[in-house]
């Protein structure tokens, strides 16, 4: 019988060295604000130019708070009193186009690439609960809308509400049981969403 030999093999002294792999290395996303502001309306300038000075006469006043004090006023306002904050929101409407012609290609990618986020974060997401009005507009419009052929959609909507205002809690039951499923429906479904 011949015996073979067996050689045991010596261990490599070399080290490998690691390929270079091409890693594309993209720029990091600047936050929109920065790369764009947007064109703010008349009655922006108005609120910001009357803030201070309504913050100085009620101290202590949220930012909702005052926004509520000025609406009134900003309504009552004739559209000559509104044309300087008008001129305004002009001025600042022709800046924000003059920045969005100059802004470079990547820039401009960066801005789709806001966008395209902004709407995938929507797509998925569950739709929100309806209110027992609302399942009630969805169960008889069709109904209501064929009562009154020659009414336009806002005063179907007007006629509904009075029909809503007017029923009384036995009646809208029927409603809120199916508002309580569907607020059942929304908690699952977000569940399932945020895994």
């Amino acid at each position: 019988m011949v015996k073979a030999e067996i050689t045991k093999r010596k261990p490599k002294t070399t080290t490998k060295v690691a390929k270079k792999s091409k890693v594309s290395i993209k720029p990091k996303l600047i936050p929109r604000r920065k790369l764009l502001r947007r064109s703010r309306s008349a009655w922006v300038f108005f609120s910001s130019s009357q803030r201070a000075k309504t913050l100085k006469e009620n101290p202590g006043l949220s930012f909702g708070a005052v926004s509520q004090l000025l609406s009134p006023i900003w309504q009552s306002m004739s559209e000559e009193e509104k044309k300087p904050y008008y001129d305004m929101y002009i001025q600042d409407k022709q800046r924000y186009i003059k920045d969005k012609q100059s802004l470079s290609p990547e820039h401009r990618k960066m801005l789709r690439q806001h966008i395209r986020s902004k709407n995938l974060k929507k797509k998925g997401r569950p739709s929100p609960v309806l209110s027992s009005y609302m399942l009630f507009v969805r169960a008889k419009h069709k109904e209501i809308s064929a009562q009154h052929p020659t009414s336009s959609f806002l005063e179907v909507g007007k006629i509904m509400g009075d029909i809503w205002r007017g029923m009384s809690e036995y009646d809208k039951q029927p409603y809120s049981a199916l508002h309580e499923q569907d607020k059942q429906r929304f908690i699952n479904e977000m569940k399932a969403y945020a895994k």
